[in-house]
């Protein structure tokens, strides 16, 4: 659910707006691959010690959501970017995100509503969930489920889209209201701030690593990294950073494969504390 961003959307300077970024769309498809073998594979118990062994290469195969997070940052902040002068602006942004989610997900939510009660509401794992519709309905239920640090049931699956719905509320007025300047300060900010926010709920929560999971605050340095990555490749440092993106994933790529062996989970202090901006990065 949370990557619901349409590929027409995806844009370059220099390019026409409809333009097409294969290389992006290869990114969503690795996206989507690292969630399905996290809930088919790797976020499974295995008793067979042979695959134990070697079940740590994929511990982090959770992260493809982060991707997602990143990737919407991007490509979103990337529209808004080159429309913040458009008379229709809001308008012409909210209508688009309106008419390209809400659909499936109303269609989503009346599917949980009318197979819970059922024997393939089972099958499904749409069991009783303890958020209540109107947090469905108000893209809040990542809130809902921060409180009793839990997921809620079936429709938990939402929480990311909630996540981005919120980044789709704020980021409009934040683009358009703040100069280039002020903009960056507000990106660099957040993404400073989001981990030691982080780090406080773990501190003052009992059980918080979910809290540090699904709340948008907590994962909004995902976003804003690609928010800034947008700008930069519609500045004039853009080659620079194009060619810094080899050195610093190998770079990057030390720790996470640290933190893979270790096989911490996407709830543990050292994942929740500085792991999802590593990921994001």
């Amino acid at each position: 659910m949370a990557g619901a961003v349409e590929v027409r959307d995806q844009q370059v300077i220099g390019t026409p707006p409809a333009s097409r970024i294969p290389s992006l769309d290869g990114l969503r498809g690795v996206a989507i691959a690292l969630v399905l073998v996290w809930h088919g594979f790797f976020g499974q118990f295995v008793r067979s010690n042979i695959l134990q062994k070697f079940w740590w290469i994929g511990s982090l195969s959770w992260s493809g959501v982060d991707l997602f997070f990143v990737l919407s940052g991007f490509l979103i902040g990337g529209i808004l970017l080159d429309a913040r002068q458009s008379p229709n602006y809001f308008s012409t942004f909210y209508c688009r995100r309106a008419f390209r989610i809400l659909p499936l997900y109303a269609a989503l939510l009346l599917a949980y509503a009318i197979l819970r009660p059922t024997v393939a509401g089972d099958w499904f794992a749409f069991q009783v969930t303890s958020v209540p519709l109107v947090a469905f309905l108000t893209f809040t239920q990542n809130f809902w489920m921060a409180v009793p640090a839990n997921f809620g049931g079936g429709a938990g699956i939402t929480w990311s889209l909630a996540i981005e719905e919120q980044f789709y509320l704020l980021a409009p007025l934040v683009v358009r209201c703040l100069n280039r300047r002020g903009l960056l300060r507000v990106l660099i900010t957040v993404v400073v701030g989001a981990p030691l926010l982080r780090l406080l709920i773990l501190w003052k929560i009992k059980d918080g690593g979910i809290a540090t999971y699904v709340l948008m605050p907590c994962r909004a340095d995902a976003f804003s990294i690609g928010v800034l990555c947008a700008i930069a490749m519609r500045s004039s440092i853009a080659g620079k950073v194009t060619r810094l993106g080899l050195p610093l994933t190998t770079t990057l790529a030390l720790p996470l494969l640290w933190l893979s062996w270790c096989r911490y989970t996407p709830f543990s202090w050292p994942i929740a504390s500085f792991g999802y901006s590593l990921l994001a990065l």
